[in-house]
């Protein structure tokens, strides 16, 4: 920690530590390359007030959240973004894969995977700006991306390119009048509840892709209305909604 502190790791191996594997807070840098960090009792990488970078790394079975990013963080996750090159992988931790809260938080993912998490892949909240690009996300336990707004408190979130899907609640979630959620050429399909939710006057719009033609699932015990994989209440906003295939 510090302002002017500075951490690097590549090809480094963090497990297995009593608290969290990587703590980076208080104006310092960070940049992890090509390393694992697995098996942590706390979270993977906590960043508070920081700048951090992870490139191919694996972020992996942390009892907590996989990367938590807090008010004024900025971090940078990549991968290689090719079809079958290395990706930066977060995964099988016991809270959400990621998640962001609290304002100027950050998250940039490029070429990553989300998948497996105990709870949403990707949770931001409390102000919190994210953006996903080739990002795949999948198999988490709750949502696959989860964004709480509130009074005062604009959060967003914005995929383009990206995979969402076999989530065991919704595939993309947005609660409270300061949440949006946009979503571009992003294939959203065989989630459990709902493709897209949106309620307490959240905004979700989407340019949906195809896939299949398993996009939409219906809901199990819900209104007709709601039996396309969307669902809309408390005067949230949706647009650009495509029938099912």
């Amino acid at each position: 920690a510090g302002l002017n502190a500075r951490l690097e790791l590549e090809g480094c191996t963090v497990r297995e530590n009593h608290s969290h594997g990587v703590a980076v807070a208080g104006g310092a840098r960070g940049t992890l390359r090509e390393c694992k960090v697995i098996l942590n009792r706390g979270v993977g990488c906590a960043i508070i007030g920081a700048q951090v970078s992870l490139n191919q790394t694996l972020v992996q079975s942390n009892h907590s959240n996989g990367i938590a990013a807090g008010p004024g963080s900025q971090v940078d996750i990549f991968g290689s973004g090719e079809e079958h090159g290395p990706s930066s992988v977060v995964r099988q931790n016991h809270g959400c894969g990621i998640s962001v809260s609290g304002d100027g938080a950050t998250v940039s993912a490029h070429g990553t995977v989300l998948s497996g998490n105990l709870e949403h892949g990707l949770a931001a909240a409390a102000g919190a700006q994210v953006k996903l690009h080739l990002v795949s996300i999948e198999c988490n336990l709750a949502s696959g991306v989860e964004v709480s707004g509130g009074p005062g408190e604009a959060t967003h979130v914005f995929l383009s390119l990206s995979s969402v899907k076999d989530n065991r609640r919704d595939g993309l979630s947005a609660t409270g009048a300061g949440a949006t959620l946009l979503a571009h050429k992003t294939t959203v399909h065989t989630n459990a509840r709902y493709q897209f939710n949106a309620e307490e006057g959240a905004h979700v719009e989407h340019d949906h892709v195809p896939a299949g033609g398993h996009n939409f699932r219906a809901a199990v015990n819900t209104l007709r209305a709601a039996s396309r994989g969307v669902a809309l209440s408390g005067g949230a906003a949706k647009k650009n909604e495509s029938p099912p295939r």
